[in-house]
């Protein structure tokens, strides 16, 4: 009878900890998506330019040492992104804490997608040279994005531009 009820009350803290570190995580979790799915798009666009094919059920051309930079490259993403979120949690900005959170994570996660698109679309254009599209929308993303972003990373992104040329 004992080993049950610990059994039980074991399971029920475990529940509880799972649903609060879901909680935590759901305000985020579309912009979780997004970048897993420009991470996808820059695997998919790196194996192309590489000419990574299958033959035989084999990847030929592959790199598994590039694959395993890119995932430990997403996850210290994914971790410098939450760290900072949890930062942003504790300091306690204002009564709303949960927007300043996820404005963190807005800024940081949007600055990884346009690196991650940025350099897909380079990698498309090197796999097709005549496609002109590809290489427009590249030169577009890599050249315009400061506009996209809100006005207080915009005024960073051009100082670290007018730095960077001095």
């Amino acid at each position: 009878m004992y080993r049950a009820e610990l059994f039980n009350s074991i399971q029920i803290f475990c529940v509880v900890v799972f649903n609060a570190i879901c909680a935590y995580f759901q305000t985020t979790s579309s912009f979780m998506l997004a970048l897993f799915l420009a991470f996808f798009f820059n695997v998919l666009a790196g194996m192309k330019a590489d000419n990574v094919s299958i033959k035989q059920g084999r990847l030929c051309n592959f790199s598994g040492c590039k694959f395993k930079d890119c995932l430990i490259e997403l996850l210290l993403v994914i971790v410098i992104t939450y760290f900072l979120k949890g930062i942003a949690d504790i300091m306690d900005f204002s009564e709303d804490t949960n927007i300043e959170s996820i404005y963190v994570v807005k800024v940081l996660v949007c600055i990884a997608l346009w690196r991650y698109v940025a350099n897909g679309l380079r990698n498309l254009s090197l796999a097709y040279p005549r496609n002109v599209w590809v290489r427009f929308v590249f030169y577009l993303l890599s050249f315009k994005i400061s506009e996209f972003m809100p006005k207080s990373i915009r005024s960073a992104w051009s100082k670290a531009n007018e730095s960077n040329e001095i």
